[in-house]
């Protein structure tokens, strides 16, 4: 997500700086990638200039990011967060055994940078959501710098930042604060565009870098990949072959060497395929499901970020209004709405959930922006930038309804955040979730240093319990009886291989391959039931629940492992 050269940053009367431009535009009606090349000189920006800005930068980030996610903080666990979690403890494990990374699923680089986190007696599930709620503030920080640039006013950057950060970090996103790897996939996406605002098709090093970087975005999270598509467009229109070859060429030799070296870790190429192809069997398994999804869980994500919406069209109707005669923002125009829209693409194609579309939110930050430019981009624009300034504070201070939400939270749940340090949940925290429920019901029948097998996506169990599983092909059963075709008795040899001490199936309604597993699982000769955690719609995912299986005496060692 690449935008061209900008003049800096100007409050709503006058520019700090004493800019000289060097028009680098073309002349005709497509995207304007860079309009303007700026040498900047600051003979006017004074110290207190500086520290009121980096104080306003800071307020801002920090309000809408720092405090509605610890606000969550020590909310109880969720599935989503459980699966990268169970990706950084093995590979913590993995690494710590000498055994180079996990070489199952798929490439999960975010998940693997952070697998240092269980080396700490901490509360690792809470310690991961600390981690993202850092990243989350760097790519804030950087977002907001975009903004200015875009606006060219620091006062439009504090009311739009706050606007699209504050609603990209909404529980209904990012959950309790780990839910995917979208915001350190933001940190180098938002980098290579602060630094493509001031690029000339001639720094042929700083197209190679912005190259790279759009190759670590896409390595974090594999879905961004129409951004680096949008960019490569937006730079060979707007800047030229040459730019977007150095662009594609910093791409291919920064991700093709990172890459690499990810495979070499994981012992090759092989075990990537098969992991992409687990993903691929799950989403064939559901195919009845990604339209009504799209409509249902976009409806819920339309109406939290209904206010960004809003402020995003109107920017839209504004710069298409006063932007007559200025091809290089009515270009920008069609570019941030090409970001705005891509990112639809991932829910279209698979089980779309909200979060899916919050990667429409930078964009329409973009538009934003870009609006705000459109509007004061004339002389004698002090009375629209004033109306402007207001319509934005309307939408601001209506979002902070928001926060009662999040204080009511934060009062339900701060005994777990307070003691984040200490790898344990509060007893209310067990007994309200049945995810806590069954990793205690776990701990208490597996022996030191046991393995386990769980179904039905609740990988959170493996870092609640402390358990690894006896072989990554059985980590996951639900994913295992898909791939044999939902055959009981393929699922059950595999169990008989390499049979976990302790495993828990699940009777979630809707999940493929139930039946298949309870079945191998009982018919194995292995196991017997120790423990039944039902659906209890009142819990914190109450309706993950199932049966608990302890090993019998006796039943045989693994006899290949593939970790």
């Amino acid at each position: 997500m690449s935008i061209g050269a900008l003049t800096p940053s100007m409050t709503l009367s006058q520019s700090p700086y004493r800019a000289v431009t060097e028009v680098h535009g073309f002349n005709s009606g497509a995207a304007h990638f860079g309009d303007q090349h700026t040498s900047m000189k600051f003979p006017s920006q004074t110290t207190p200039n500086v520290l009121l800005n980096f104080i306003l930068r800071l307020s801002v980030v920090f309000v809408a990011v720092a405090v509605p996610r610890l606000a969550v903080l020590g909310s109880p666990p969720s599935t989503d967060e459980g699966v990268y979690a169970y990706f950084s403890q093995i590979a913590h494990t993995s690494l710590n055994n000498g055994q180079g990374l996990p070489n199952t699923g798929a490439l999960m680089l975010y998940p693997i940078l952070l697998s240092w986190s269980f080396e700490f007696p901490f509360n690792h599930l809470m310690f991961l959501r600390i981690l993202d709620m850092a990243i989350s503030f760097v790519a804030g920080w950087i977002l907001y710098g975009i903004v200015r640039r875009e606006s060219r006013s620091a006062l439009a950057a504090a009311l739009i930042s706050f606007v699209f950060l504050f609603t990209m970090n909404q529980p209904i996103f990012i959950q309790s604060g780990f839910k995917n790897s979208f915001f350190a996939a933001y940190v180098p996406l938002f980098l290579a565009a602060y630094l493509a605002q001031t690029a000339v098709a001639k720094e042929t090093r700083r197209w190679f870098i912005v190259g790279g970087l759009l190759a670590l975005t896409i390595l974090l999270r594999e879905t961004f990949i129409p951004f680096a598509v949008v960019a490569a467009i937006a730079i060979l229109v707007g800047r030229g072959i040459k730019a977007s070859l150095q662009y594609c060429f910093g791409g291919v030799v920064a991700g093709g060497l990172l890459l690499l070296l990810l495979l070499w870790a994981r012992g090759g190429v092989h075990s990537l395929i098969i992991g992409y192809q687990d993903f691929g069997a799950i989403y064939a398994s559901l195919s009845d499901r990604p339209f009504p999804l799209f409509l249902s869980n976009g409806t819920v994500a339309v109406q939290e970020m209904l206010a960004a919406l809003a402020l995003g069209g109107l920017s839209v109707a504004v710069t298409l209004f006063a932007s007559s005669g200025k091809p290089a923002i009515r270009g920008r125009l069609w570019f941030w709405i090409a970001v705005s829209i891509v990112p639809l693409i991932e829910p279209i194609t698979k089980i779309g959930f909200p979060y899916h579309f919050s990667a429409c939110l930078p964009g329409l930050a973009g538009l934003s922006a870009n609006g705000w430019r459109a509007l004061t981009v004339n002389d004698g624009t002090r009375m629209k930038a004033t109306i402007g300034a207001l319509l934005l504070s309307v939408v601001v201070i209506s979002l902070f309804t928001k926060y009662t939400p999040l204080a009511q939270t934060w009062s339900a749940t701060r005994v777990n955040a307070l003691n984040w340090d200490k790898n344990e949940w509060s007893a209310d925290a067990v007994s309200s979730s049945n995810y806590l429920l069954a990793a205690n019901a776990l701990r208490k029948n597996a022996p030191p240093n046991g393995t386990l097998s769980v179904s039905g996506f609740m990988f959170a169990l493996f870092p609640l319990s402390g358990l690894t599983p006896s072989d990554y092909e059985l980590s996951h059963l639900t994913t295992l009886a898909i791939k044999v075709g939902l055959d009981k008795d393929k699922v059950r040899k595999a169990l008989i291989e390499c049979p976990p001490d302790v495993l828990m199936t699940s009777i979630r309604a809707g999940i493929p391959g139930n039946d298949a597993v309870t079945e191998a699982v009982e018919q194995s000769g292995l196991y017997h039931s120790v423990v039944t955690i039902p659906v209890s719609p009142e819990k914190s995912y109450g309706n993950f629940a199932g049966t608990i299986y302890k090993r019998s005496a006796g039943a045989g060692e693994c006899k290949a492992h593939s970790n």
